[in-house]
Order: C-alpha cells, then structure tokens, then sequence
C-alpha cells in the first residue's frame, strides 16, 4: 500500500511552470506517478490549481488539460471533505484571518484530520502551526 500525502495548489502548480524546479519535488512527482506514493487533492486545491494555471500561456485551455493529464498519469486521488473539516477549517480561519486563505484552512484541517503530511510551497506554515506534519518545496 502506498503512502498518501495532501499536495497543495503550489506543488502542482511549481511542476508545470516553466522555470526551474525544485529537485525533491520532482523526485515526489516521480514517486506518485510510480504509485509509492499517492497524492490527495482536495476539490477545492483543483479550483485553485485550475485558476492559477490558467494565467500561464495558453489560458484555461492549458489549465483543464494540465490538470486533466495530472490526474490521469498521476496517483491522485480526488477528494471532497466532510463537516468535521470545515468546522476545523473555520476554526483555523477565525485564528489565522490574515495569514491563511480558504483554501489553506481546508488543506491544513484535511491534513490534521487525516494525520496526512502535507507537501506545500508555503513557507510560513510551521511557524504558525507547528503540529502540522509538513514537507515543504521551493517555487
């Protein structure tokens, strides 16, 4: 069985950019693709993901065949959250207004929720929550 992992919209985002890439995400790209791992991805990151790809060249187009490829030749799994997880996120929201999006309070509850490691391109999450299992990447 292979190990599940939350990815946030940076991760996915980073990887299909034209610049340089971080070498540890690539190596967790080509494990999820192998199947050692396998990458949840909240319907709520696909939307984000989906709108920030589409202010690459080749606008939503690129964005929907992106991310329709990703899920197609990738190990991922798509999920929806429960009630338990937007009261979490909510809660985070309410601690954390400034610093966190929507977004990144349902990304974080999910992880917490499912004591999943969280790989993300955030930088300032651990200082905020420091409980939060966490692998981040440069973009």
């Amino acid at each position: 069985m292979s190990t599940r992992v939350l990815v946030d919209t940076g991760i996915i985002t980073s990887f299909y950019s034209s610049g340089k890439r971080d070498p540890r995400l690539v190596s967790l790209m080509d494990r999820i693709k192998a199947g050692e791992v396998e990458a949840v991805l909240l319907r709520t990151t696909l939307v984000e993901c989906l709108s920030q790809l589409c202010k690459q060249p080749g606008g939503i187009a690129f964005a929907e065949t992106t991310m329709a490829s990703f899920m197609k030749n990738y190990n991922v799994l798509v999920e929806d959250f429960d009630s338990s997880i937007a009261f979490k996120a909510g809660q985070l929201k309410c601690q954390h207004r400034k610093k966190l999006s929507n977004a990144d309070c349902i990304a974080i509850a999910y992880a917490l929720n499912n004591k999943m490691i969280f790989h993300t391109t955030e930088k300032e999450l651990h200082a905020i929550l420091p409980k939060l299992k966490l692998e981040t990447y440069s973009f």
